[in-house]
């Protein structure tokens, strides 16, 4: 794998009373914060440790794939469709992992 290049890591926002959660449907990492900017925070820095947990031949090889519950892939499908399902904010977002250079951001 080239050294630039990223792996796109699918996530999701919605908020539940009075917290924001981001599920990674790619990972199923999912944080919990009473912010969206707190929430991206707590994203990133969850998924680089999570990142961390593998050598990078295995990030290559796809060993860090653990896919999310299905309700949260049907929300992000319905979201991209319809705009505001299950109470989304804003918007979806997308992060990108470069397993060569530990790098993490948002796309």
């Amino acid at each position: 794998m080239e050294e630039n290049k990223f792996i796109p890591l699918r996530v999701v926002a919605f908020q539940e009373n009075d917290k924001i959660y981001m599920v990674c449907l790619d990972t199923n990492v999912i944080v919990r914060s009473h912010s969206l900017e707190s929430a991206k925070r707590k994203m990133i820095e969850a998924l680089v440790s999570y990142f961390n947990t593998f050598k990078e031949q295995e990030v290559l090889e796809g060993k860090y794939l653990r896919k999310a519950p299905k309700k949260y892939f049907i929300s992000w499908h319905l979201y991209t469709v319809l705009n505001k399902v299950f109470k989304m904010i804003k918007t979806t977002c997308n992060m990108q992992y470069n397993p060569h250079s530990k790098d993490l951001q948002l796309a």
